[in-house]
């Protein structure tokens, strides 16, 4: 699984360096830790196709979240929801063990990003399960799997 991405701020050039074309000399803020807070806790959330009435939304998921330890709050956006998680691992976990269902539906999640707007943002990827049944064992080699699922998107084959 790839790590989680870090907030990281770089100073643009070295303190000195600003100081010799005159530019101002004091280096950039460090992250907040409420922007800290925001990355590490939490996933935004929508479902992909019809609306769904948000208690079955929430009876649905904490039945799949079972392994989630912390509470889960939804906090509703108009056009998707933010979920805030009580720790980084309950977080992790269902971030990692992606897709998700409600009824049928795909509930799409991604990382928190700074100053997400819900109306203008796109869902730009789905996660999905391919089933192939009957696959003889021969053809379950990475490559394979692979070339079966490029029509797909690609993605993990295993």
């Amino acid at each position: 699984m790839p790590p989680l991405p870090e907030v990281q701020v770089t100073p643009i050039a070295p303190p000195d360096a600003a100081e010799e074309v005159g530019a101002r000399s004091s280096a950039p803020a460090p992250v907040s830790s409420q922007m800290t807070e925001l990355v590490s806790l939490r996933l935004l959330a929508k479902l992909w196709g019809e609306s769904v009435p948000i208690p079955l939304i929430i009876s649905k998921t904490k039945l799949d979240w079972k392994h989630v330890k912390g509470m889960v709050e939804y906090i509703e956006l108009g056009n998707g929801w933010v979920l805030k998680f009580s720790t980084v691992s309950d977080r992790e976990y269902v971030w990692f063990n992606r897709p998700w269902f409600v009824k049928g539906l795909n509930l799409v999640l991604s990382l928190w990003v700074p100053f997400f707007d819900p109306y203008s943002a796109s869902i730009k990827s789905v996660d999905q399960w391919v089933r192939i049944s009957h696959l003889p064992w021969e053809f379950w080699d990475e490559q394979t799997l692979t070339n079966l699922l490029t029509p797909f998107g690609g993605g993990d084959p295993c």
